[in-house]
């Protein structure tokens, strides 16, 4: 039986591809963990074939690739995140990485992604470039026409603009908003600093009026409960590019 982990941040997601990856494999060979567990985790005696990476900014992808590698050892590892392709930036990435997956793709999509890697017709030595499948083309299962690079398309930059109704649902300022929407993605607390533009003190601040409206003392838990009470948590996408 092949050996999966799942490291994802949201845990409705998290569970939601567990449940999936359950299709093909036995329940005792699939592990799921945040980014929390992994950087905590001791090195696993039982090396993982594959694991589910879901992707923050690319200022921590690599750190990423780093703690996922000590703690389980992968043949293979695959990016993960709602992005329709992986950015530019992603490249020269180690070989381990073998593919890119669209989280926004259908459980039916995403299922026959893993399926392919995990029981492979080609070498799996090949790297993926940028916006690429390893066989030279984007994706069908990304969900995107083969001319789509995301640097065609204007991308959201931080600070950025929340989704109001989203952020009154919750019973939170704007502000507020945008600190639980970085939680979310699995920024660390100096990230958010920087990329709000904000002191320490004021993002800490932040954090506690959330967890105080919330009910909640963590950020797992921040975000579990914004997600059940029906918040999507996303930086909202940029309009299309005009004709």
């Amino acid at each position: 039986m092949v050996h999966i982990v799942i490291v994802e941040p949201h845990p409705l997601l998290r569970l939601g591809l567990a449940g999936l990856m359950a299709c093909l494999t036995s329940t005792d060979r699939i592990k799921s963990c945040s980014y929390d567990e992994l950087y905590h985790s001791s090195p696993s005696s039982t090396p993982a074939d594959l694991v589910l990476l879901g992707a923050p900014p690319e200022e921590r992808v690599n750190l990423l690739i780093q703690a996922a590698r000590r703690a389980y050892s992968p043949k293979r590892l695959v990016l993960m995140s709602e992005s329709t392709a992986p950015p530019p930036t992603w490249a020269n990435l180690p070989s381990l990485v073998c593919d890119y997956i669209c989280t926004n793709s259908s459980a039916e999509s995403i299922l026959a992604a893993v399926q392919a890697l995990i029981q492979p017709r080609h070498s799996p030595h090949n790297h993926f470039m940028p916006g690429m499948s390893r066989h030279g083309k984007l994706p069908d299962y990304m969900g995107a026409p083969a001319t789509y690079y995301p640097h065609m398309v204007p991308q959201p930059s931080l600070p950025f603009m929340v989704e109001v109704d989203e952020a009154r649902l919750l019973g939170l300022s704007p502000r507020q908003y945008e600190v639980l929407v970085l939680l979310a993605q699995g920024f660390p607390i100096k990230l958010i600093c920087r990329q709000l533009n904000i002191s320490m003190a004021t993002t800490k601040g932040h954090l506690e009026a959330v967890y105080q409206r919330l009910g909640v003392h963590n950020r797992n838990e921040a975000v579990f409960v914004a997600l059940a009470q029906g918040a999507t948590l996303k930086v909202p996408a940029p309009p299309p590019p005009s004709a």
